[in-house]
């Protein structure tokens, strides 16, 4: 199972950057790596429907409706990236946005729909823990890390110019690989093909 360190050291090899053991904040790449970190996990989660970071939960409305448009709130679980689907309902009958009192908001599925009962939603989740993703995630992530830290850390179009085309070559195959995992998805046949038959 990878660490943060391995993917780390993965994308410090893309940049001739010396391997670690430990993240800490002595050297330009350790100090550029751990701030680049979150957001690059995060991004790449948040790309692309990953099966390992699917998340299935059952929400409560909350007892503070949407100002207009909308009759029900449902605050998302907190390591949500994303929101898939809810099941119950059509995909134009919801939609996500900050919701709540001002100063108190938090993003939420709102609807006009499910009287309030609960909402089974099918959502990417925040997946922290590195163990937890596949390999070519892993690599897909280290590219990506490579090619945002490059001109930072090498100066170099060259090296950049390759972390691209690795990253392109990584984020393929691991969607490639995402796809085959997931089993085939019912076609959504909109009102205008009901109607032409």
């Amino acid at each position: 199972m990878a660490s943060q360190i391995d993917v780390i050291n993965k994308a410090g090899r893309l940049l001739g950057q010396p391997s670690l053991t430990a993240l800490a904040t002595a050297t330009k790449w350790e100090r550029e790596a751990a701030a680049a970190w979150a957001l690059t996990r995060d991004s790449e989660l948040q790309a692309q429907p990953w099966n390992f970071a699917r998340r299935r939960k059952e929400l409560a409305a909350s007892e503070t409706a949407p100002v207009f448009d909308f009759e029900y709130a449902y605050p998302c679980p907190a390591d949500c990236l994303q929101v898939v689907n809810c099941p119950e309902l059509d995909r134009r009958q919801w939609t996500v946005e900050d919701s709540g009192a001002d100063g108190e908001e938090v993003k939420s599925i709102l609807t006009k729909w499910n009287n309030g009962d609960a909402l089974n939603v099918l959502y990417i989740a925040q997946i922290t823990e590195v163990s937890k993703w596949p390999p070519l995630f892993c690599d897909a992530v280290a590219a990506r890390l490579a090619m945002d830290l490059c001109e930072t850390i090498t100066q170099s179009n060259t090296k950049l110019d390759a972390a691209a085309q690795r990253y392109g070559e990584a984020i393929s195959l691991a969607r490639h690989m995402n796809a085959i995992e997931k089993p085939a998805q019912q076609r959504i046949v909109g009102d205008y093909v009901l109607v032409r038959g």
